[in-house]
């Protein structure tokens, strides 16, 4: 149970431009327009709480929650006992002369502390405030109140059921502090005096010792807040003006309303932006519709008579306008139980419109119904019924029916269509678990969706106390007890594994004892922070935090501690020498990010937003040009500028968005163009693919290169993918596990899935199946493949893993080949081995107290040193490379060998790479510079040193090559419209690719030269006219020419990385890391080690073996 204490601010009218009098104000201990409480019951001083039998609901008591919100109780019948309810459907009822709110998701508020009156002297109301709040699962909250030296009654104190507590301290009736009692923070407040001689908050400083600071300046608008200034810097200033929005009516005022804001995220003319708000009130009624005795309103988004609604116009500090309409009292004077409900919103890009479902919820008199005429209106509640979105060419429409009286939409229809070729619907069947006792009145009980012949359903069950205890997602059903409070005990999943949680402390299990048996427990301060955690193997994690939670530190099993720094504009990350410091605007987006340490240059992005807060600019690595953003009204990016210097519309390519007709149009500076179809239902920002068509703009149409068709279940998985007459198909069992795959290449291929999901057999068409298992955390233990399909390939031995309690891989075996990992606290890889047969290699991994990694140790005993900067950066190979440099992108911009030999890389104004040189002393043997269409394929090499390796590149509007030209060759490429190479034309003669009609796999090459494919039936090429190749049924090459003189077999490790070679000239074994990388071969004669600079070989160590 979350102890959340809120402060609301609701301006006030202007005392001297409307009928409000200063008497008529609250006397807030936290200031004037603001509240501190955790709810309160507003009723007439000369009324008692639990009076009934009212007419008319003007005598009711009124709701207002913590957030400053209002609603009236009205009143209902309800087993015998006084019973209220509001219009949102929380209830209320007197029980012994006790007054209980509940709310609908079970909460339970006991009103029994009075409070002072306030008020105009005609309308006295008396405040009365919880004591006791209770969760659904029974946990609470005590609160204790005094009267002020004013008269005032205000929170004094906040204890919890576990332990929790808050303190608030007066000094001459005001707030001064607010005590977190149990973690030493504190909340100061200032009030100062202002007009109508009241008390105004003007600064909240925060326990970090930053404030929040407020003004109260504004003309017109007296006594109203004008300024808000962030800790951070940023300031929101408001202006104010009146609207009478009674007109006409008995109780015609003026009301003060804002008229414009001003937010200033800096000191820069960039970081303000201006929103005006005009207003416009009713004059007519809509069109009325009447059945019977009801009378209801129509009305279309946009209005077809705006003098009919109320109209609020917004326009953004980019000049974007939307328009919001409200039912004023004379757009509904004959159901005016309507004034004040939205209607919709409209914009150069969306119109939304609402429509709503009404519950009468008593049988008095509605207290909007006297403003207008005299006849009887039965308060409503009112629910949403449709929400429909317009946009260009389409529109999106959710629609709620068969309500319960709780207002629960019994069934959802949910369409997207663009009036044309397509239209998408969705229809969703709920019911609800409803506790009248509790009041839980909105939890889904079952929820069954259909689509286009297809079905989803869900179902769930509830304790006592509305804890979802069984849950079964289309048939795939896990279970869960619960503790006391509420917190999760156990949760069982559909296998039936058991993950345990308890000692809870702040709502947080101090320790999770897994189906395995491992363990993870932690330490819990106060405040609810993790302040350690031990993992399953022993290894602790501490964190420290600042008096506003935010982790200052954190110390993990073994290396430097990471410190963490706060500023109101600043976040200071520190790790042995890095530092890694993040600055934020005044209202808290990012600016800049930079990394630093000593002797380093410093690596930084800048980045600029909008006063709206979009992205729209984003440098790259220590460069004023980078990526820019351009936005519609609805914050999509409608153009996309790379190369783009900052604060400029300049850019080396532009690609250009629009969307609409349920389809999104992408169109660039080069010609290139596609159009992405999509699916959506009821919300048009959730799209899912269901065809791509790109290529070429030809006079502003899309000349289609490629055109790819996707189909899609309920749940949006792909059920087929389909290119130029070739498909691909997905399958799905009643869980919507995949359990099948249909290519054209192989046929079909079957997944058995047990009942989480995890993968326990595979076959391709009917053939044998390979089996998979697994331990009770659900980690792959076990392979079994099945016989290989050619006798004479040899079989895929079986695999078997174990773990450590992290879930680390620690042994995987294969056959007679093992491969084992050792790790670190930090659970990094310190060592991996690899035994075949008799001979093991090993790999030693360090690292320094960054955890970047150090050294390699390979199996001769050669050590290979990286010297990382405290970026991680690799600043030497040694001894095979004495020093490198680096552009900030990452990229190596010098690399100095031991042989003498110096590489530098260049890279453009775009940050690819530019110019690579290789020279020893003021040779240069490689001088190569590298030119890019606007896209970022390569088109010319020019090489300057001797010309010989010059190239140059066309392509088409796919990004594919067809053109290649050399000093001394020209080479041209065709392709059909699945992307395949169908012709390649060379200086010898012209090569026709062919491929089977059915599969679409590649069957021969004719021409300059030639060869013919077969293939095995999981699609592994088996001969290519010259050679044969054997696959296992793991897929891996297993022989080449099998069976013959020439035979050479290969075996694999568990996880298919190439482990030994056997051929008649001898035996060659490979030894790879845990990323793939290969490390090292070894023959009978001679091991090469080879050396690696990220990713990129840069060395090899050949050593002769006796």
């Amino acid at each position: 149970m979350d102890l959340a204490i809120q402060r609301s601010y609701n301006s006030i009218d202007d005392p001297f431009a409307t009928t409000s009098a200063w008497t008529d104000f609250e006397y807030s201990p936290v200031g004037l327009g603001w509240t501190m409480h955790m709810g309160r019951v507003l009723r007439g001083s000369n009324k008692a709480l639990c009076s009934s039998s009212w007419t008319v609901a003007s005598a009711n008591p009124v709701f207002e929650k913590s957030d400053g919100s209002r609603q009236i109780f009205y009143e209902q019948a309800f087993d015998g006992h006084l019973t209220w309810m509001t219009k949102d459907f929380w209830r209320a009822k007197c029980i012994e002369g006790v007054f209980i709110v509940q709310s609908p998701d079970g909460h339970s508020y006991q009103m029994t502390k009075k409070g002072n009156s306030f008020g105009a002297v005609s309308s006295k109301q008396t405040a009365y405030y919880p004591e006791r709040i209770t969760d659904r699962n029974g946990n609470w909250f005590n609160i204790s109140y005094q009267f002020l030296e004013n008269g005032v009654m205000a929170m004094t104190k906040v204890a919890t059921s576990d332990g929790r507590g808050l303190h608030f301290n007066y000094v001459d009736s005001k707030l001064s502090k607010v005590v977190d009692v149990g973690n030493s923070r504190e909340w100061e407040y200032t009030l100062a005096p202002g007009a109508g001689s009241r008390n105004y908050l003007t600064a909240v400083k925060r326990p970090d010792g930053h404030s929040w600071n407020y003004s109260y300046e504004a003309t017109p608008g007296v006594g109203s807040l004008s300024k808000v200034s962030y800790p951070s810097g940023g300031t929101i200033d408001y202006r104010y003006g009146h609207v009478d929005f009674l007109a006409g009516t008995p109780r015609s005022r003026q009301s003060t309303v804002v008229t414009g804001k001003i937010a200033k995220a800096g000191s820069e003319e960039s970081q303000s932006g201006n929103w005006n708000y005009v207003y416009r009130v009713a004059a007519n009624e809509l069109p009325v519709n009447r059945v019977g005795t009801s009378v209801t309103h129509s009305y279309s988004m946009p209005p077809d008579d705006r003098s009919q609604v109320n109209i609020t116009q917004v326009t953004d500090p980019a000049g974007k306008v939307v328009e919001h309409y409200h039912a004023g009292y004379h757009s509904v004077r004959q159901a005016p139980t309507s004034v004040g409900i939205y209607l919709g919103r409209t914009s150069d890009h969306e119109n939304v419109l609402l429509a709503y479902q009404d519950f009468v919820i008593s049988s008095q008199i509605d207290v909007v119904a006297q403003n207008y005429t005299s006849n009887s209106f039965n308060p409503v509640a009112r629910v949403p019924r449709i929400e429909s979105k317009s946009r260009v060419g389409e529109r999106f429409t959710l629609t709620k029916s068969d309500f319960d009286e709780y207002g629960n939409a019994r069934k959802v229809v949910e369409v997207g269509t663009n009036f044309a070729d397509r239209t998408y619907t969705r229809e969703n069947t709920l019911s609800y678990h409803v506790d009248t006792d509790k009041w839980l009145i909105n939890s889904i009980a079952s929820a069954v969706m259909v689509s286009e012949g297809e079905r989803h359903e869900t179902k769930r069950q509830f304790d006592a106390n509305g804890n979802v205890v069984l849950e079964s997602v289309a048939g795939a059903v896990s279970s869960a007890t619960y503790h006391s409070t509420g917190d999760v005990a156990t949760k069982i999943n559909a296998l039936g594994q058991l993950d345990s949680f308890s000692d809870y402390h702040r709502g947080i299990p101090k320790k999770e004892t897994y189906a395995d048996g491992s363990t993870v427990s932690r330490s819990v301060d106060d405040a609810g922070n993790v302040i350690s955690e031990t993992d399953a193997r022993g290894n602790t994690t501490k964190f420290t935090y600042d008096m506003l939670n935010r982790v200052t530190s954190v110390a993990k099993p073994s290396g430097a501690v990471i410190s963490v720094a706060w500023t109101p504009n600043t976040r200071v990350v520190e790790r042995g020498g890095m530092t890694d410091a993040t600055s934020f605007d005044g209202l808290g987006r990012t600016l800049r990010r930079e990394a630093s340490a000593p002797g380093e240059v410093p690596v930084w992005v800048n980045y600029s937003h909008n006063v709206m807060g979009e992205l729209i600019h984003q440098s790259y690595p220590n460069s004023m040009m980078g990526t820019g953003y351009v936005y519609d009204g609805l914050s999509r990016v409608i153009a996309t500028l790379n190369g783009n210097p900052v604060r400029t519309t300049n850019a080396q390519h532009i690609n250009y968005t629009s969307y609409g007709n349920l389809y999104v149009v992408n169109q660039d500076s080069t010609g290139r163009a596609s159009i992405d179809y999509y699916r959506a239902y009821s919300d048009p920002d959730k799209r899912e693919r269901v065809r791509l068509a790109a290529g070429e703009s030809v006079n502003g149409s899309l000349f289609a290169i490629a055109d790819v068709r996707q189909t899609r279940n309920i749940l949006g998985q792909l059920t087929a993918v389909s290119m130029d007459g070739k498909t691909r198909g997905y399958g799905y069992d009643s869980r919507y596990f995949l359990t099948s795959k249909t290519d054209p290449e192989i046929g079909t291929t079957t997944f058995e899935r047990d009942a989480i999901g995890n993968l326990i057999s595979q076959r391709i068409g009917t053939g044998p199946a390979t089996i998979y298992a697994y331990d009770s955390r659900n980690r792959l233990t076990d392979i079994s493949y099945p016989s290989s399909e050619d006798a004479a390939v040899p079989n895929a031995p079986a695999v078997k893993n174990t773990y450590d309690a992290n879930g680390n891989l620690v042994v995987s075996l294969s056959g007679d080949i093992s491969r084992s990992f050792s790790y670190d606290e930090n659970n990094k890889i310190t060592k991996e081995s690899l035994s075949v047969g008799a001979s093991t290699q090993t790999l030693g991994y360090a690292y320094d107290s960054n955890e970047a990694l150090a050294s390699i140790t390979y199996p001769s005993g050669n050590q290979v040193s990286y010297e990382p900067d405290a970026f991680g950066r690799a600043r030497a190979v040694l001894p095979y490379i004495h020093s490198v440099d680096y552009h900030p992108n990452g990229m190596p911009s010098q690399i100095s060998y031991a042989n003498g030999v110096v590489s530098t890389m260049g890279i453009n104004s775009r940050q690819w790479p530019s110019d690579l040189t290789y020279g020893q002393g003021s040779s240069r043997f490689v001088n190569s510079t590298y030119v890019y269409d606007p896209v970022g394929n390569m088109v010319n090499i020019n090489e300057l040193a001797d010309g010989v390796y010059a190239r140059a590149f066309a392509y088409d509007k796919l990004d594919r090559l067809i053109t290649e030209a050399t000093t001394k060759v020209n080479r041209q490429y065709w392709y059909d419209r699945t992307g395949n190479l169908t012709y390649l034309r060379t200086p010898t003669g012209l090569n026709t690719y062919t491929y089977d009609t059915a599969t679409g796999l590649l069957t021969g090459v004719a021409g300059g030269f030639s060869r013919s494919f077969e293939y095995d039936r999981a699609g592994n090429v088996s001969a290519n006219g010259y050679n044969t190749f054997g696959h296992d049924r793991a897929n891996n090459l297993r022989c080449t020419d099998c069976g013959t003189a020439l035979e050479k077999l290969h075996d694999y490790d568990g996880s298919n990385m190439r482990a030994q070679t056997v051929a008649a000239q001898g035996t060659t074994q490979y030894l790879h890391d845990s990323r793939g990388l290969l490390m090292q071969t070894m023959e009978s004669s001679l091991r090469k080690e080879l050396i690696y600079l990220g990713w990129r070989q840069v060395a090899e160590r050949s050593i002769e073996m006796n």
